[in-house]
């Protein structure tokens, strides 16, 4: 329970720029263009 409060992510731009190193690590197009999508989608 303590480790998980002491690795929480400091802001949501840290969380969503860690998504994007795995979703590149991917190297998949069609994945990203979903995911950017929804981000958009939920940002509007």
């Amino acid at each position: 329970k303590g480790k998980f409060k002491n690795t929480t992510f400091h802001s949501l731009g840290e969380v969503e720029s860690r998504l994007v190193e795995v979703i590149s690590k991917l190297d998949k197009d069609t994945l990203k263009s979903i995911t950017l999508f929804n981000w958009i989608k939920t940002a509007i």
